[in-house]
């Protein structure tokens, strides 16, 4: 499984496992408790739930017009590390292929 990790300093990597990520390696990869975001494009992001909080850096990949909830309560802009994939009809996060 492929999974996108977009970083705040504006880099790209490409993850990939041979099972879906667990939660402890998604809120290691965005540095603690994580919040879903779902892209209008169907795909879904973890992002961390306490950015803001936290003070972390905005990701510059994403806007509010990419996604297709409101990022009001996050100052209308995704803060730190981010992961892209989709989940399944089980509600395992499986990656982007």
């Amino acid at each position: 499984m492929k999974y996108n990790y977009y970083k705040t300093d504006g880099t790209k990597e490409i993850i990939e496992t041979k099972k879906p990520m667990s939660l402890d390696l998604l809120q290691h990869l965005v540095g603690g408790s994580i919040e879903l975001v779902r892209l209008k494009n169907g795909n879904e992001l973890f992002v961390n739930e306490e950015g803001a909080i936290k003070s972390l850096p905005r990701n510059p990949h994403f806007t509010q017009e990419d996604v297709s909830v409101d990022l009001s309560h996050m100052g209308n802009r995704l803060l730190g590390n981010i992961i892209e994939g989709r989940t399944d009809g089980e509600g395992e996060f499986i990656g982007i292929d």
